[in-house]
């Protein structure tokens, strides 16, 4: 889902709206560090290492509590996945709301669908090499609605990315998707 609408919002930046989204570039240079200061790529996956260590041991120790409040209220099992995907997400949101109110809407757009993005491409590889380290199964929670939406979102997508251009429409499109992915996993 969060691929989709990359897709539509990169689409949107580029073509239709691309004066909203120059001013950033020509106010700011790129930064670039200094080369004695820039460490080596080992030094990098050694961080990226140490800081998922944490995130990943407090997301593991707020799902015991976050399942046994969705078991006791009856609430989806879903919902679990989405709060814990909500919380990961809400410091680059902040970050995202901030850069937009400074009229800074290229940050803003590349804070929140990078972050999206580098979020679910890390932690769902993570989680899988975790479950098998520990030799517990991991659930990726598509049953039977995720398996139908799954490749319809994949389709829209090819069809939004193959165009060229993206109008409203489209977006309107993937916004649907993913408001009947929300009401599929309250109807069960």
């Amino acid at each position: 889902m969060t691929v989709a609408l990359y897709g539509t919002f990169l689409s949107i930046q580029t073509d239709r709206h691309r004066k909203y989204f120059m001013a950033d570039d020509a106010e700011e240079p790129p930064h670039k560090a200094p080369h004695s200061t820039a460490l080596p790529l080992w030094a990098h996956a050694l961080l990226l290492v140490a800081y998922m260590a944490p995130v990943v041991y407090l997301a593991e120790q707020l799902a015991v509590p976050a399942d046994y409040l969705i078991e006791t209220m009856h609430f989806p099992t879903a919902l679990g996945g989405i709060t814990i995907a909500l919380l990961v997400a809400t410091p680059e949101s902040i970050a995202a709301v901030q850069a937009a109110r400074a009229n800074r809407l290229q940050r803003s757009v590349n804070i929140v669908l990078g972050s999206v993005l580098a979020t679910i491409g890390l932690t769902v590889p993570a989680m899988i090499v975790i479950s098998h380290l520990t030799g517990r199964v991991l659930y990726l929670g598509l049953q039977n609605s995720g398996l139908v939406l799954l490749p319809l979102t994949l389709i829209v997508s090819v069809v939004t990315f193959a165009s060229g251009r993206t109008n409203i429409l489209q977006g309107f499109v993937h916004i649907l998707l993913f408001a009947t992915y929300i009401v599929l996993v309250f109807q069960g």
